[in-house]
């Protein structure tokens, strides 16, 4: 077995069971695109930047319906609330709620803690 064989097992099955807690915790539809959504609303959230709905559907690579769908759905879940965008009416910002902000906080927390220093550094 060579040297990377452990940390690559290790990773595995770290990997797996982030997806077992994603299934179990997010409750995001249990599929892809809400998935990719929560991500992407994360990582645009967190990094200061602002997204629009126009923004969305030229960043995700789904059919325009199929995201439209899905952000019905997000914002049913109150994950997500919309404010019109002060340019332009016609496009809505995008904002993720406390709801989703505490979601995306455990999904965090959980990758911290199962995440060892051992397989960031191999």
């Amino acid at each position: 077995m060579s040297k990377e064989q452990p940390s690559i097992n290790r990773l595995s099955i770290f990997l797996y069971e982030l997806r077992e807690w994603e299934n179990a915790n997010l409750n995001l539809g249990k599929n892809q695109i809400c998935f990719d959504l929560f991500l992407f609303i994360a990582k645009n959230h967190y990094s200061g930047l602002s997204i629009n709905s126009k923004t969305l559907y030229n960043s995700i690579k789904y059919s325009q319906r199929n995201i439209a769908y899905t952000v019905s759905k997000f914002k049913t879940w109150d994950l997500i609330y919309f404010e019109n965008n002060s340019a332009d009416n016609r496009i809505k910002n995008i904002f993720p709620t406390t709801k989703f902000c505490k979601l995306y906080e455990k999904y965090v927390d959980f990758i911290k803690s199962n995440l060892t220093n051992e397989l960031l550094h191999d």
